[in-house]
């Protein structure tokens, strides 16, 4: 049986319709996530307060940097079944080398080794960033 010109035309239409509902879906789910797991601010990071200029200014800022809401966020990322790797690396990623020993200190003291939960969480090229990122 051929397809008329009509057929085609409403067929190629519900497929548009399809990948821009899809699109649109995507879209929302990923901004529902950012918005659920919203990261902490980073106005305190040593980072940023090192282009003060004093070591003095940029220690002080990194005293008063707390670790607990990412520490808590690396934690969800991993914890229940399967693994958001997008919130792991966007949280991980968001933190300089010295906030990162933090993070690992905080959770190594309240969830065990960071370690062994990235080796039990992570498979392959995912597993060894996940360790680089805090020089495990």
């Amino acid at each position: 049986m051929a397809m008329n010109k009509k057929t085609a035309l409403w067929i190629g239409g519900g497929i548009v319709v399809l990948g821009v509902g899809f699109f649109i879906y995507k879209k929302w789910k990923a901004k529902r996530m950012r918005n659920k797991y919203g990261m902490p601010n980073l106005n305190n990071s040593p980072s940023s307060s090192s282009s003060s200029g004093s070591s003095g200014s940029s220690s002080s800022s990194s005293s008063s940097f707390d670790p607990s809401p990412y520490t808590r966020q690396i934690h969800q990322s991993m914890s229940g079944l399967g693994t958001d790797e997008n919130l792991f690396f966007n949280t991980a990623r968001a933190l300089n080398s010295e906030q990162r020993a933090k993070v690992k200190t905080d959770f190594d003291t309240k969830h065990g080794s960071l370690k062994e939960w990235i080796k039990g969480d992570f498979r392959g090229s995912d597993e060894t960033d996940a360790l680089n990122l805090f020089n495990l």
